[in-house]
């Protein structure tokens, strides 16, 4: 008898998804489940054994009820104690550092925009030297700012929701000119066919006086571009 189900699994972890209409008394799955693992030669281990609408799958827990992923509390309390321990000390070595990140680009799964506040944590992994295994980097004041903001994490209601939204789509073209200035304009492509820019969505500005005259790289200044368009354009993206 076959599984009528759709079974995932990353090394030993198995997660199976029954249809949405199943009304069967779901201990005939777990039955079923059982004499497979039996044939193949595998344990189960029944502590880690969940069913239901809610249930945990490498390390997230998911609510197929309100459609959103979530960490267990445990886990925040985890990322808590690695970010404040590493801002206590001040200075972390390599190993310490590869613990963190990889810790925290996990809980970035569920967290909004957790993503963002890894890159300068990251980057700090390219200065330790490779002959020393002891060696200590100080925390950047960068990464510092990132830390401050993870230990806001826990008190924040995270979950993230595991379906696909249609939303409005906005394409944005920005440019920088040397020490001329900055330029950018919006076109709302949805649910356009033939979207046209209209002219409140364009705008242009000079460099303020104390960066016109910097040797700043291009690319810094065409970073500065896409900054000024977003925060010109925010009212065009609000709730997009």
């Amino acid at each position: 008898m076959a599984l009528p189900a759709k079974i995932l699994h990353y090394l030993d972890d198995f997660l199976i998804i029954l249809p949405p209409a199943t009304t069967t008394d779901l201990n005939i799955y777990t039955t079923r489940l059982s004499e497979l693992c039996q044939e193949v030669g595998l344990s189960i281990k029944e502590s880690k054994n969940e069913k239901g609408t809610i249930a945990s799958f490498r390390g997230i827990e998911m609510d197929t009820e309100n459609m959103v992923i979530r960490l267990p509390e445990r886990k925040l309390l985890k990322a808590q104690q690695l970010v404040q321990n590493a801002i206590d000390q001040t200075s972390l070595s390599l190993l310490e550092l590869q613990k963190l990140t990889g810790y925290l680009n996990f809980v970035a799964t569920v967290v909004p925009l957790g993503s963002t506040f890894l890159p300068r944590l990251d980057h700090m992994q390219l200065y330790f030297p490779t002959e020393r295994s002891y060696y200590r980097r100080p925390i950047s004041s960068e990464a510092q700012r990132d830390l401050t903001w993870w230990q806001k994490v826990p008190a924040m209601a995270l979950e993230r929701s595991s379906t696909k939204e249609s939303r409005e789509t906005i394409s944005m073209w920005s440019d920088a000119a040397g020490t001329k200035g900055l330029d950018a304009f919006y076109i709302e492509s949805y649910p356009q066919q033939n979207p046209q820019p209209n002219p409140r969505s364009a705008f242009s500005i000079t460099l303020p006086s104390r960066l016109s005259h910097t040797q700043e790289h291009i690319n810094t200044e065409e970073i500065r571009a896409v900054e000024q368009a977003l925060l010109h354009g925010a009212k065009f993206g609000k709730g997009k």
